[in-house]
């Protein structure tokens, strides 16, 4: 591992893990797990407010339906 260390620095994280007995498995998967939750944070934190789940907003008004609250006939 020191040799991978070295190619690629500390800031990268590595797993030594068993194929055999799966020892280390169980971490990687973990930190697979989390790295993507956290990209799907970020992409999440990043992308357009979806104005359909907004309840300030109307996007479809009403056309010739029933009247609104308020709103006379």
């Amino acid at each position: 591992m020191d040799k991978y260390r070295e190619a690629f620095g500390t800031d990268v994280p590595m797993f030594a893990i068993s194929a055999v007995t799966r020892e280390g498995t169980e971490a990687l998967v973990k930190a697979i797990a989390e790295d993507i939750h956290e990209q799907r944070r970020q992409l999440i934190k990043e992308s357009e407010p979806d104005v359909r789940f907004d309840e300030d907003e109307e996007v479809f008004p009403p056309e010739g339906g029933e009247p609104e609250e308020g709103e006379q006939k």
